[in-house]
């Protein structure tokens, strides 16, 4: 997260040896630079940060990916952030709607893992939490279900962000697949019936932007929002198997949160362990 724009962070070393500060840090914000780049470790954390106007992510990754890649609603500048994102959060306002789909999702995801288990096989967790978190995003927002073809590009394009580690690949790395992920974006918001559009889709149309410009807030949507999800939630995993002691306690914290009924916590969590520290 930047408090103003950064031109980056430097070599591996240096993002290796900051990401070991921050995992050791008792303090859940650990400044890079201060003033301008700042790690976070908790929910509660990045809330603050996502609502505080001393915040911004105006970014030099934000401005690459803008002009090089697609301009939407996570990569626009102030003022034009403010009101995307108003119309956007306007129309995303049906959290039963959410569950359902996610808990859809998530049911055939256990099954998938319970069918690789009774072979024997190998799970890759964060791959299996950015499928189900693109079908869930895809459905909500967008009101498409067959995503196959999407899901291939968005592999492709990912792959090609992934493999320039801490840099950002050059514009002409990135152009083949950025090109063929916008028109199996665009084709689909054009194959799709109007009256079966999703809220996001609904909003845009509504709101009379054209088809380009709701192909790239698309893009943004999925690209630059999907995969963070997807990770926290593949982390959240990996916490959650990690020692029993922070499992039981976060399995009753959950569950009281939601106002379930909870068997009794058991042993406070291990020393040490922020798996299951609570979010307000």
């Amino acid at each position: 997260m930047n408090t103003t724009p950064s031109a980056g962070l430097g070599t591996a070393d240096t993002i290796e040896r900051l990401v070991r500060s921050w995992l050791a840090a008792e303090a859940d914000a650990l400044w890079i630079v201060p003033g301008r780049n700042l790690l976070l470790k908790h929910p509660n954390d990045i809330r603050a940060v996502l609502t505080d106007p001393a915040f911004t992510k105006e970014t030099g990754a934000n401005r690459y990916f803008r002009s090089n890649v697609a301009d939407g609603i996570l990569t626009a500048p102030l003022p034009r952030h403010r009101s995307e994102r108003q119309l956007l959060h306007a129309a995303l306002r049906d959290p039963l709607r959410l569950e359902q789909v996610a808990t859809e999702h998530i049911t055939a995801l256990i099954a998938r893992f319970q069918r690789h288990a009774t072979r024997g096989e190998r799970v890759d967790l964060t791959a299996a939490m950015s499928e189900w978190t693109l079908g869930v995003i895809a459905e909500v927002l967008l009101g498409w279900t067959e995503i196959d073809v999407l899901a291939t590009e968005m592999r492709a394009a990912m792959t090609v962000l992934d493999a320039s580690g801490v840099m950002l690949p050059p514009p002409e790395q990135l152009a083949p697949v950025r090109d063929r992920l916008l028109h199996v974006i665009a084709d689909m918001i054009d194959r799709q019936p109007p009256a079966q559009r999703g809220p996001a889709l609904e909003a845009l149309f509504g709101a009379g932007y054209r088809r380009d410009a709701i192909a790239a807030q698309v893009f943004t949507l999925l690209l630059a929002g999907h995969e963070t999800t997807a990770n926290s939630l593949a982390w959240t995993w990996i916490c959650l198997m990690r020692p029993p002691r922070c499992t039981r306690s976060g399995n009753y914290g959950f569950a009281r949160h939601r106002g379930w009924p909870a068997h009794a916590p058991g042993p406070s969590p291990a020393k040490g362990c922020g798996c299951t520290r609570r979010v307000g």
